[in-house]
């Protein structure tokens, strides 16, 4: 049925509103409220401000239906809710529920033939503290990042994501289905087992499992008591992740004498295992009690790098997502050539929709259960409500090949959040992913012993860059990395004024501030940062000037971080940045595309660093004094599954626009999945500003790779917060 749905705001929990207007299922309560009261736009300049008192009402979702007698069997069904409600029929209260991802089916037989009134009461967003911080979501499952972080505001979503409909069907209604399986270690036998939810006992389901618009398998159970149905599929396709293979897919039909539910499967192998070398990584000794974590993705027997970025929620509000602004944000990633993207612990678990574009597109998906740089209780409750949304996660994401590790959540094991490996959330979790999915790796968190997180700067105040430390570093994955840079000016002027844009006001209530390129994190200088700028290029002179620059630095940064830390293969197999994507237009912050999918420069320097053959180039730094004898070694990456033939390399320099030959590199080859390290190239620097080396292959112009490096007569720069140096 298409009900009429409509929403009141009240200040107590009552099934009372004084006044209602017009709800929107799946939808959001705010988004509502904006389009009834005709208030300004959320996104623009620092109008969000405008909704943080609807954190403090109740939202009431009302609705009548008139529930048909002598047809097929009434339902009402309701799935996503966001977050704490009760569900009231005829002023009945039939359930109560506290959690994102439950999926409820409540039988109206009894009020056939007559009109009901349904109410849906949302409690206000549970708050811990009135910091108006992410630690007022200390104690509660609701994810923490609308409570407000360095690159989202302050906006806490209520709201119908998915369904909330009167529906009918016959008795026989399959309403949820759980799919695991097995595969043997030669890869050449699934063991299945579907387990699915009804209402009543069915008297026969069917089981179809489709490969394409062929049917490659059915069995027929009859009065299935346990609701399950088991068999193995010989010889299956199987998922790869982007460039390894074809992420091949099913489609798992369950069929009653009335209805059909369906699900996209697919079948694929993955482990962590110990990255090479790790067991005896440091100096010790004694026999170890701990060595790094193994971070090293093995999916159907390949050794993956895993190439790719932090997945934000694209939107602060979920029921504004959709296939296909999600299958676009996907379809990047693939072009970008990254095989993983990790969807962060402090954002909602994604729509359904996010996941099956991932499934065929091959992204691996990293996905964490929603903790995030909180100490979470061990306490009855938080437990109670955590358990029961970890299962409805588990459930909802099974079969999805996509999903290749699970995680408790971001940076659990710190100073800030003070968890460890005894709080019971995670062993909570550990223990529910091991009962659900056992052949899904888990980690606790991230990152654990031999992982990293940072650095979120180019350089630091002490003019230490942040590729020099990298060059010298050790780690076996880097799960997030992030390189400022500010937006092109045009989109920056699509949410503020040009009177705000041309003011550059640090103010923190300014929409350069709410916006996030100042005051975002440990400075007022994040993520706009003057001070980067200024260092590589000596200076600026307009508010555009500062934009453009600060663009090309964080794309020349990002493309030097990746091929680095590709360059620390085997030992390390990981590169992910954060992050790749917002929620809301920022005017700068760490991401590769602007909200809502809009490519910035940086997006475009990693999709050329992470080619899965290509010549490249180490610098340790990328600021180099007139009179300084330039550096560089010369490099060969290679992660794909293909040899590199003998090939030669040759190497120049552009100064000034003078191209000067630097040598010749003659190799004989590279193995699939190997790196090779060449000779090194030097040449003393001249007055320029800027000077481009290039590494090119005249047989296989694919190889070729260009690097912009900076030059300044002195290296001296005072930080001097605060100041706009315009």
């Amino acid at each position: 049925m298409n009900l009429d749905w409509k929403i009141g705001l009240s200040d107590t929990p009552s099934l009372a509103c004084a006044e209602y207007f017009k709800g929107s299922v799946p939808g959001c309560a705010i988004l509502d409220y904006k389009e009834a009261k005709n208030l300004p736009e959320i996104n623009y300049g620092t109008n969000f401000k405008a909704y943080h008192f609807l954190e403090k009402k109740y939202i009431h979702y009302k609705t009548t239906a008139k529930i048909e007698k002598g047809g097929k069997h009434p339902f009402f069904v309701l799935e996503q809710c966001d977050y704490q409600y009760e569900l009231y029929i005829n002023g009945t209260l039939i359930l109560a529920h506290e959690g994102l991802n439950g999926k409820h089916v409540i039988d109206l037989k009894t009020y056939e033939g007559s009109e009901i009134s349904i109410d849906i009461l949302f409690s206000p967003p549970p708050m811990c503290d009135d910091t108006g911080s992410r630690t007022a979501a200390r104690k509660v499952v609701k994810p923490a990042v609308s409570y407000e972080w360095d690159w989202h505001p302050r906006l806490i979503p209520i709201g119908i994501y998915k369904k909330a409909d009167v529906e009918y069907h016959d008795s026989d209604f399959l309403y949820d289905m759980v799919v695991s399986y097995e595969l043997t270690d030669a890869l050449d036998e699934a063991l299945v087992s579907v387990t699915f939810k009804s209402m009543q006992p069915v008297k026969k389901v069917t089981l179809n499992l489709q490969d394409g618009s062929n049917t490659a398998f059915t069995v027929t159970k009859e009065s299935p008591t346990d609701n399950k149905i088991e068999f193995s599929l010989k010889n299956p396709k199987l998922w790869y992740p982007n460039g390894y293979g074809k992420p091949e897919l099913y489609t798992l039909q369950l069929c009653t004498e009335s209805d059909i539910l369906e699900k996209q499967i697919g079948f694929r192998q993955v482990r962590l295992v110990m990255n090479e070398g790790a067991w005896r990584a440091g100096d010790w000794s004694f026999p170890k009690t701990r060595a790094p974590f193994p971070i090293t993705l093995v999916v159907n027997g390949l050794k993956i790098f895993g190439k790719g970025a932090n997945f934000v929620n694209p939107d602060i509000f979920l029921s504004s997502m959709n296939k296909e602004k999600y299958r676009e944000l996907i379809q990047f990633a693939v072009d970008a050539n990254m095989n993983l993207l990790r969807c962060w612990g402090g954002a909602p678990v994604d729509l359904d929709a996010f996941f099956e574009a991932c499934n065929e597109l091959g992204i691996m998906v990293w996905q964490e259960f929603p903790l995030a740089c909180n100490d979470y209780p061990d306490e009855k409750h938080y437990i109670n409500t955590l358990k029961v949304e970890a299962e409805n996660i588990l459930d909802r994401l099974s079969g999805f090949p996509c999903v290749c590790m699970l995680c408790g959540g971001n940076e659990l094991f710190n100073e800030w959040s003070g968890m460890n490996d005894q709080s019971h959330a995670l062993r909570l979790l550990n223990s529910l992913c091991f009962e659900h999915e056992r052949n899904i790796p888990f980690l606790a968190t991230s990152p654990l012993f031999g992982m990293g997180h940072g650095h979120y700067r180019n350089v630091e105040k002490s003019g230490l860059e942040t590729i020099t430390t990298l060059v010298h570093s050790n780690f076996t994955a880097y799960t997030e990395f992030g390189c400022p840079g500010a937006s092109e000016p045009d989109y920056i002027r699509s949410f503020m004024s040009e009177e705000e844009f041309q003011a550059f006001s640090r103010s923190k209530d300014s929409p350069w501030s709410a916006h996030h390129a100042f005051h975002a994190w440990d400075s007022e200088e994040t993520w706009l940062s003057a001070f980067e700028v200024d260092f590589y290029f000596g200076g600026h002179d307009s508010v555009e000037d500062l934009c453009e620059k600060s663009a090309m630095v964080q794309s020349i940064c990002y493309k030097a971080y990746y091929e680095e830390m590709r360059k620390h293969a085997p030992y390390c197999t990981m590169a992910l940045c954060w992050c790749y994507n917002e929620p809301w237009p920022s005017a700068a912050n760490n991401s590769l595309l602007n909200f809502p999918a809009l490519p910035k420069k940086a997006y475009y320097s990693v999709k050329d660093a992470l080619r899965p053959r290509m010549t490249s180039l180490r610098a340790e730094k990328l600021l180099w004094l007139t009179g300084e004898t330039f550096t560089g070694e010369l490099w060969m990456l290679n992660d794909s599954l293909e040899d590199i033939a003998p090939k030669k390399i040759r190497a120049s320099v552009t100064i000034n626009g003078v191209k000067r030959e630097l040598l010749t590199w003659e190799f004989e080859g590279v193995q699939a999945g190997k790196n090779l390290q060449g000779p090194s190239v030097s040449f003393v620097t001249e007055p320029c500003g800027q000077f481009t080396i290039t590494l090119e292959c005249g047989e296989d112009a694919s190889l070729n790779s260009a690097y912009t490096l900076f030059n300044r007569d002195t290296q001296k720069i005072t930080y001097k917060p605060g100041t706009n140096n315009i």
